[in-house]
């Protein structure tokens, strides 16, 4: 007596509908699919979700992180901000506001040391400094030490003239962390120029 062959087994709606949408997802460019975590994470936080749009804004994080090869980038400060914004609507969440502060610092730290490696240090001077006045609440005083220190190191490699014009930009400024965020912001796909190179240091430097 022949034996009956196993009959095929389908996927069920559930198994075709997931991989459709994992389908469509590896196929948004990464920049997109940021947004739209952060759109939804934004949307939930209004409706009373911010457990919720926790979670979206720390996968965003984590995805632009594997993209990026780096947790300390400052191509990561406009993600960063918005889950920072997030943590501090719930008291509970603290100690997580306060990480997020230090790590944005971090990323400004290193926004600052890319400018001295390109020999401006007078551009490395003036993101640190308005980074660390902008930043600093909440955050240890050890763990500020670095970078004052660093900023310290900075500012002496800078002539008299070079320090004059880096405190009267001080002194004007506003929102630096937010405007390197806003600098470093990688471009949707949709928005892109074929043959024309993003330079996120020249478009900071130039905002003034």
């Amino acid at each position: 007596v022949e034996e009956e062959a196993p009959q095929e087994e389908w996927p069920d709606e559930s198994d075709i509908r997931r991989a459709r949408s994992e389908a469509a997802k590896a196929a948004t460019p990464i920049p997109e699919q940021i947004w739209a975590l952060r759109n939804s994470a934004q949307t939930l936080a209004m409706t009373g979700a911010p457990v919720k749009a926790r979670e979206m804004l720390e996968q965003a994080v984590q995805i632009k992180e594997k993209w990026i090869k780096s947790e300390a980038s400052p191509r990561l400060l406009g993600e960063l901000e918005a889950l920072e914004n997030i943590l501090n609507t719930q008291r509970e969440w603290k100690e997580e506001t306060r990480a997020v502060r230090l790590r944005r610092l971090r990323c400004c730290q290193a926004a600052a040391a890319s400018y001295m490696k390109q020999g401006n240090a007078p551009e490395a001077v003036y993101v640190l400094k308005a980074s660390v006045a902008e930043l600093e609440a909440d955050i240890d005083a050890k763990e500020l030490k670095d970078f004052k220190e660093t900023v310290a190191l900075y500012e002496d490699s800078l002539s008299v003239v070079e320090r004059a014009q880096v405190q009267a930009r001080l002194e004007r400024c506003r929102n630096v962390v937010g405007q390197l965020a806003e600098s470093f912001a990688d471009q949707l796909e949709v928005y892109r120029v074929p043959g024309r190179k993003h330079d996120p240091y020249s478009t900071f430097s130039n905002l003034e």
